[in-house]
């Protein structure tokens, strides 16, 4: 299957799983209101994921693929990546 086939697939019932899975390992970031400068009428909402340990809302993506690996009875999980997705595995890891 592809990527985007398995994009494709994925639907609200999935999502919700994910985010049941790796909640009791993330910070709940708030939902902030900015109005703008000027008092100008675009009401934008904000979603403070630097508030994630290390900064980045990698740390999802790092935890869930932790889960799945144990849950498929995995015990290792390897990452090309140097960056955040590399800090979440770390993190997931601990």
């Amino acid at each position: 299957m592809t990527l985007t086939e398995q994009v494709s697939a994925l639907n609200l019932g999935d999502i919700e799983a994910v985010a049941a899975r790796i909640a009791p390992d993330i910070v709940r970031t708030p939902l902030l209101r900015w109005m703008g400068d000027g008092g100008t009428d675009r009401d934008l909402r904000l979603k403070p994921e630097n508030l994630q340990p290390f900064g980045s809302f990698k740390v999802r993506a790092g935890l869930n693929a932790a889960h799945a690996a144990q849950q498929a009875g995995g015990k290792t999980l390897a990452t090309a990546s140097a960056g955040n997705f590399a800090q979440g595995l770390g993190f997931a890891a601990q």
